[in-house]
């Protein structure tokens, strides 16, 4: 199945059906099912048992009892214990309420294991949809709404977790109901047979009504989805929000995406608390009907009054199947979010060359290279039957040919949108020339194992960004095992020495939120260092110093230019400061080469 034929039939998935993405996780926990319907079946035995010795106490309690018309075992239990026991009414009152106790003792435990397969459940869900993101190809993590990957995980994933706990729910309290319906048959045939019958009806309609749960399940997704766009937006675009003064704006179009949400899940709920009081009304008339019934058979005052109990016990578990199969059909838009997400084709790394290269031998050559990006889905918000792949893609870069010396630094110059970041992605293999070549010394890029080969790369751009933790963390973030003193080194050459001062606690100061609090030029100066800590053998500077001022500048590029902590380095500076260090340069227009020789 290709890409665009997964995405498309996204809402096709069926829950642990042979296509779903999930089968796998589910198939992990399938190994519950046989404890947790071993204990349901233990409990309603023990419950049905308990009722079921409502007969013989009925019997019991007659001024003159008379057990010869109650089904054999029931009789023998209550003749018994009538010969055995001075108080026979005692006796078997205390064996209804330990066989009640035992019932209850078990559905706790029942309970408890399920919450546990729920939690783990979960876990296994959040686990993968993370794995799953952090292995999609650059391409198309770009052409994927980010808001809506963050509805998915934050709100999709524990839509999709209730679906497990509602499952075993349904399955513990559809095997009670079938262990109930056998003592039902078994206590008066015609009776249950009419009340089968009788329940037809409520299953059409329930049925019907969980039709309509289902599509305003998508209503709702559609609709948090709009809403975590705005939430995103505002987050995202809060300085240029207050710059232009267009906080009443933001909230208006958030509050419209709220109230959509409001609306939707309140036609949700409607519908999904209709189907209680609708069960029980109908359940209410079975009753009625069953009654007048027996009424008419002739069945005794024992038997009846057992099998009445029998069917009123059975309500709470026809209602709790009902609630699980209305849950289930309440999150489907959720559980179709996930499977769409978790659909999406990975092309692995080890499909895209598995040689290794221990130095970069040789100059880089750019050979009539091309490429385009994915663009985004037609809409602003995809549905999970919508495509990812652009209908006319523009290219980004086109047949470019160019070469990176060895050893030399590089100047890479163009306008806004000219194809110099996807000249840094191609080279960081983060995607792949849809034509053409790049060539390391004598060996195709294409040949190289990605992850073996962005060990030789590094980069340091405008935007890289910072993770929480101290800022020696931040440093070390390229390389986890370097020492305190080659962080600090690395620190001094990136000129983040020089800010440390004012930070109060050195390279053990903490940053939070991508480094919220520090200046543009000192999350630069950080990640510069980082990339100097890798000592790659390439190193990009993508407009790495345009937040630094012209004396630090001066500074880090006169360190870099001294110390041989890379062999080759690409430029893309607007500033002529920058660019003094390059030999070489490359100018791009619309993706084009359209010079190239000494700076």
């Amino acid at each position: 199945m290709d890409f665009s034929q997964a995405v498309a039939a996204g809402k096709r998935f069926r829950l642990l059906g042979r296509n779903s993405p999930l089968r796998p996780i589910a198939l992990r926990y399938r190994r519950w099912i046989v404890p947790v319907a071993a204990i349901g079946i233990a409990a309603t035995l023990a419950e049905s048992v308990g009722i079921g010795l409502i007969v013989p106490l009925v019997a019991l309690l007659l001024v003159r009892p008379d057990m010869s018309g109650l089904p054999t075992p029931l009789r023998e239990i209550g003749e018994s214990v009538a010969l055995v026991s001075t108080s026979p009414v005692i006796a078997v009152l205390v064996a209804i309420l330990v066989l009640i106790a035992i019932k209850v003792v078990l559905q706790a435990v029942n309970a408890a294991l399920i919450a546990n397969v729920e939690g783990r459940a979960a876990q296994s869900i959040r686990d993968a949809l993370s794995q799953h993101i952090l292995a999609l190809d650059y391409p198309t993590l770009t052409a994927i709404d980010h808001s809506r990957l963050v509805n998915i995980i934050a709100t999709d994933s524990w839509q999709v977790a209730d679906a497990v706990r509602w499952f075993f729910g349904l399955l513990s309290a559809g095997i009670a109901l079938v262990v109930l319906g056998i003592f039902l048959f078994w206590l008066e045939w015609r009776l249950a047979l009419l009340a089968l019958v009788a329940i037809v009806p409520t299953m059409f309609v329930l049925a019907r009504l969980r039709r309509h749960v289902r599509q305003m399940s998508d209503a709702v997704v559609d609709a948090n989805r709009s809403l975590a766009s705005r939430m995103v937006a505002i987050v995202e675009g809060m300085r240029t929000i207050r710059i232009f003064g267009q906080q009443n704006r933001e909230q208006s179009r958030f509050a419209d995406a709220s109230d959509e949400v409001r609306s939707t899940m309140y036609v949700l709920q409607k519908s999904i608390s209709t189907a209680g009081p609708m069960l029980e009304l109908l359940l209410s008339v079975v009753m009625v009907v069953i009654l007048l019934a027996a009424w008419q058979m002739g069945v005794s005052v024992p038997v009846g009054t057992a099998f009445l109990v029998l069917l009123v016990r059975a309500q709470p578990y026809a209602r709790t199947v009902n609630d699980a199969r209305i849950g289930i059909a309440s999150v489907r838009g959720s559980i179709a979010e996930v499977e769409w997400l978790l659909s999406t084709p990975v092309a692995a790394d080890r499909d895209r060359g598995s040689e290794t290269l221990t130095e970069i031998a040789g100059d880089i050559r750019f050979d009539t290279v091309s490429y385009a990006w994915p663009a985004p889905a037609d809409s602003a918000m995809p549905g999970p039957g919508s495509s990812l792949l652009p209908r006319q893609p523009a290219l980004a870069l086109s047949q470019a040919s160019f070469t990176l010396r060895q050893g030399a630094a590089t100047a890479l110059m163009g306008r806004s949108g000219s194809g110099k970041s996807t000249v840094v992605n191609l080279l960081c293999r983060l995607c792949d020339p849809l034509s053409g070549r790049i060539i390391i010394g004598d060996v195709p890029l294409d040949h190289l194992e990605p992850a073996a080969w962005r060990r030789h790369v590094a980069i340091a751009g405008q935007d890289t960004r910072l993770v929480d933790g101290t800022i020696a963390d931040n440093i070390a973030y390229a390389r986890p095992d370097a020492s305190a003193a080659e962080v600090e080194q690395a620190g001094r050459i990136g000129g983040v020495d020089g800010f440390l001062d004012a930070a109060g606690m050195g390279y053990d100061t903490p940053l939070l939120q991508g480094g919220i609090g520090l200046s543009g030029g000192q999350r630069q100066r950080i990640a510069i260092a980082r990339a100097v800590l890798a000592r790659p053998q390439l190193l990009i500077l993508d407009e790495a110093s345009n937040a630094v001022d012209a004396m630090t500048e001066q500074d880090m590029m006169a360190l870099l230019s001294r110390h041989s902590f890379f062999r080759t380095v690409l430029v893309i500076s607007h500033r002529k400061s920058t660019l003094a260090i390059c030999e070489d340069g490359i100018v791009l227009e619309d993706g084009k080469v359209v010079a190239t020789g000494p700076l």
